[in-house]
């Protein structure tokens, strides 16, 4: 009898383990295949998002044109004028993709299949250096107890912000790597120091009140964002096309008796008015920024003319500079402008100072108008075997030796080399007088913040800081910029080696059945929807050649990048093996 009770214990046991085991096999599963709907869920809740964003994003497109014709029958709410219209341009290509970078945003570890911009040419990484400058309670301090701060001050700028600014720009700008007239001694211990740290870019060691005797704080005008400063420019020095009848200062401000026609701006004026049937025309070299077009047409209404060079390395010479005006000519527009940007966007080489002199002159003698953007140029990186020297960015203060006369103007501002975009603060400067009082008109419309004006002023003369965050950008912006030209010559894709900037041009067209800008743009959607990576093509920047792309590698982090090179040579390789008939979410299943 024990033993029968023995034996029908163990085996009660036995099914009371099973039963546990069943119990907890079936829970597992059922927890299992609940996570897997609301993971299932959550996915076709997000695809639907983005079908929802993509459409959205493509009837505010085929709404209205850039001219601000109606092209469908959709309207939105509300009643604007013509002006308004006009403004309701067509986003980019890659705005929506952006808008899912925003929404969902890749993470090494939480979010490994999430989206990355590479379209945003924005530096965000020096932010925590920034910071800890910015954070300290002194500048705090600086930007608030100054009573002068809360009150209606000059719109060019606070006298003490233009000072400031004056000097950053005659010891960045105008003594960079030396003097404008070095003696044979100090170009010895130039090369020396060269010599000795190669690396490492040399600033002229001079005082602020050495500075403020070569560039006038005068000649300086704030405002809130490079972009403001050139919707400005762009609008005061351009016409509309119709007949104004001259200022009755316009002689006297612009040289008296108008003998010397390279600066007598009047005289240009009334010659440029014996043609006022023509629109006025700012000439450009292709690729370029995509949202200059905006910035020179929307409110001043200048007509972008984009051309094309012989040697985008080098810039545009006298020669390609001639056939742009005469093609211009042709296409019934007055050229008025030339806009070079140095170092250049997106191609992120830099014009040597004859590059610059040249075009100076050539404007000059056509009183036309050089405006020269600037923004990245402290964002050099450092020299790459092989390459030319970084260091031998020359701004157009260099270059001309500071006698920039009323036909050049330079802006800079602190959103790119300093990664501040948000903070909003543009420069100008000029040495056209008369510029600069319609300005102190003007700039009442864009004039920037008087606290960040404060902050700003103690940030440019902080040359200990200033000196240390450039190396340390220097140093980060090289390290991003070879993580993605190291995988491009893995994936033997070619690009344009850049010098500066936070950007590389690469050249995708191998993959393009026909180098059309309609097969580029099925590229760029087949990047984002399978690779989830985000990309500025080269038709957003006006570029001739299909299959051109801008990668931006500053907006994220290194490990983020990374994983974007590693989506675009899975992509790549996939692509180059496969017919594009074959492409789909089967065959390019693991690129993400």
């Amino acid at each position: 009898m024990p033993s029968n009770r023995s034996g029908s214990s163990s085996s009660g046991r036995e099914r009371s383990d099973f039963i546990l085991s069943s119990l907890l096999f079936v829970s597992t599963v059922w927890w299992g295949w609940r996570r897997s709907r609301a993971e299932l869920r959550r996915k076709q809740e997000k695809q639907e998002r983005r079908r929802q964003w993509r459409v959205a994003d493509s009837n505010s497109a085929e709404r209205w044109s850039g001219q601000g014709e109606k092209t469908t029958s959709l309207q939105p709410c509300g009643r604007v004028g013509t002006r308004g219209l006009a403004a309701l341009c067509p986003p980019p290509a890659h705005h929506a993709g952006f808008i899912y970078c925003m929404q969902d945003p890749c993470h090494p570890t939480f979010n490994p299949s999430g989206y990355i911009a590479l379209c945003m040419a924005e530096n965000k990484l020096m932010i925590d250096v920034l910071t800890e400058r910015l954070a300290q309670a002194t500048t705090a301090i600086t930007a608030f107890s100054d009573v002068s701060v809360y009150s209606y001050n000059s719109f060019l700028g606070l006298a003490i912000a233009r000072q400031a600014v004056a000097y950053f720009l005659a010891k960045r700008f105008l003594f960079s790597n030396g003097s404008s007239h070095p003696s044979q001694q100090q170009q010895q211990q130039q090369q020396q120091q060269q010599q000795q740290s190669p690396h490492q870019q040399q600033w002229q060691d001079i005082t602020p009140e050495q500075a403020l005797e070569h560039v006038s704080p005068d000649h300086v005008c704030l405002a809130a964002g490079a972009s403001a400063i050139l919707n400005a420019l762009f609008f005061l020095l351009g016409s509309d096309g119709s007949k104004h009848a001259r200022n009755k200062h316009s002689d006297e401000d612009n040289g008296g008796d108008g003998t010397d026609d390279d600066d007598n701006d009047a005289d240009a004026e009334t010659d440029f008015d014996g043609r006022s049937s023509l629109q006025d025309a700012c000439l450009i070299p292709t690729p370029y920024y995509a949202a200059f077009d905006n910035a020179m047409s929307m409110v001043a209404g200048i007509e972008p003319f984009g051309f094309s060079v012989v040697d985008r390395t080098n810039g545009p010479t006298p020669s390609d500079l001639g056939h742009a005006f005469n093609k211009a000519k042709q296409h019934g527009y007055n050229p008025k402008f030339l806009l070079l940007t140095n170092p250049n966007n997106p191609l992120g080489v830099v014009y040597r100072a004859q590059t610059i002199q040249n075009a100076a002159e050539w404007c000059r003698k056509r009183n036309m108008h050089l405006i020269m953007d600037e923004c990245y140029a402290l964002s050099v990186h450092r020299q790459e075997q092989g390459t030319r020297n970084a260091t031998a960015f020359r701004s157009v203060l260099h270059a001309l030796d500071n006698n920039l006369g009323n036909h050049v103007h330079m802006v800079w501002s602190i959103s790119k080399d300093f990664g501040a975009s948000g903070l909003r603060l543009g420069v100008l400067y000029t040495q056209n007088e008369l510029l600069i009082r319609c300005l102190a008109n003007m700039n009442i419309f864009s004039g920037a913040s008087a606290p960040i004006q404060m902050v700003v002023s103690e940030l440019l003369t902080d040359d200990d800081f200033v000196d240390r965050y450039l190396m340390e950008h220097q140093l980060r912006l090289t390290r991003m910029y070879r993580i993605c030209v190291n995988k491009l010559r893995d994936m033997v894709v070619p690009f344009v080696a850049a010098e500066a900037g936070m950007f590389v041009y690469i050249d995708l067209s191998v993959l393009l059945p026909k180098r059309t800008v309609e097969w580029e743009r099925k590229l760029a959607q087949l990047i984002e929807d399978h690779a989830h990576v985000v990309l500025t093509s080269g038709d957003c920047q006006h570029d001739e050649r299909p299959g051109m792309f801008r990668l931006c590698y500053a907006w994220n982090s290194p490990d983020v990048l990374e994983v974007a090179m590693e989506r675009l040579s899975c992509l790549v390789s996939k692509v180059r093996r496969l017919d594009w008939s074959d492409l789909d979410s089967r065959t390019l299943r693991g690129v993400v």
